[in-house]
């Protein structure tokens, strides 16, 4: 009987210092994850502290760079809460569909556009360079999956250690 007790008691005591050890060193992180959905690939960033991230592409008919900057909730949703180019055109975002227009350093600045998405998809073509820019650093998506292939860019959590 005090061999089941004390059985008993070290299974207690184990499973109060594993609380404890989840509790301190294990948490649950947002991260971008990109999906080839042809081959369910998937591909894996952490965001930032500030939790934003930017997509970065060439227009298709005034061949000039575009840029979207989003912020993530604490609900994963995307928020796109910028966008930059260098020209009006045919094809690119106006004040009308909201947010606050500006011209910066030669180009045009439309802010708080606060379009709320749960993915973007997107199809990738070598012409329009799509890019994902997290934290600085710019990563063309053609480098991770191939010409043609559709790809979704959402956020999950991810476990991790502290």
């Amino acid at each position: 009987m005090r061999h089941k007790k004390f059985i008993f008691i070290t299974l207690l005591v184990f499973i109060a210092l594993l609380i404890i050890f989840v509790g301190t060193y294990v948490t649950s992180k947002q991260v971008l994850v990109v999906t080839d959905t042809n081959q369910n690939k998937k591909t894996y960033f952490e965001l930032p502290d500030n939790n934003s991230f930017t997509l970065g592409y060439i227009h298709t008919i005034h061949l000039t760079p575009v840029t979207e900057t989003f912020i993530v909730d604490v609900n994963n949703n995307l928020i796109l809460k910028e966008t930059r180019f260098d020209t009006f055109s045919v094809g690119m975002p106006y004040t009308d569909l909201g947010g606050n227009l500006s011209h910066e350093d030669g180009q045009i600045v439309i802010r708080e556009i606060n379009r709320t998405h749960t993915e973007i998809p997107i199809y990738l073509s070598p012409y329009p360079k799509h890019s994902l820019i997290v934290d600085g650093k710019n990563y063309p998506l053609v480098e991770f999956n191939k010409p043609g292939d559709i790809i979704t860019i959402k956020v999950v959590r991810k476990l991790g250690l502290r």
